[in-house]
């Protein structure tokens, strides 16, 4: 992948400190991606300890070299340049996990529907999970070169 700027993958930053657990950016994946309130279908997902408070999530940082693309067999990940993420072809496919293993974050799921892999495509460039955060813990980070 080239060095330049304006072709770095385009990722979302979430802020521990800022987050409160609501969700919110959770059901606003979940429905925009599969169309219904299904939070464990969410390809950002947020963990709220109930009994001690913590918050931790998983997101898809858009690695400059995905683990995930290069251990699919069947290439069914690859970079897009427009969108300037890393995506999930669903008719290439198969199923078989190699990407979720590989990913370091584990942020990229086998869809309990679909049974196909999934993983942030940044809304093909609208980052809704970022415009609903009522609590703005989560940014948009490498659009422009003072964010990267």
């Amino acid at each position: 992948m080239p060095d330049d700027t304006s072709t770095k993958p385009v990722r979302i930053h979430w802020d521990r400190q800022q987050c409160n657990g609501c969700l919110t950016c959770v059901v606003v994946c979940s429905e925009r991606h599969t169309g219904t309130s299904a939070p464990s279908r969410a390809r950002l997902q947020v963990m709220v300890d109930p009994l001690g408070g913590e918050v931790s999530a998983r997101w898809c940082r858009q690695c400059r070299n995905a683990p995930c693309a290069e251990a699919c067999p069947e290439k069914a990940i690859h970079y897009d340049p427009q969108v300037r993420a890393w995506l999930v072809d669903d008719l290439l496919c198969n199923g078989c996990g190699s990407c979720v293993e590989a990913c370091p974050f584990q942020a990229i799921r086998l869809d309990v529907v679909t049974r196909t892999a999934t993983k942030c495509d940044l809304c093909m460039g609208a980052t809704r999970c970022v415009e609903a955060c009522p609590a703005g813990a989560l940014s948009v980070r490498g659009r422009d070169k003072e964010s990267s």
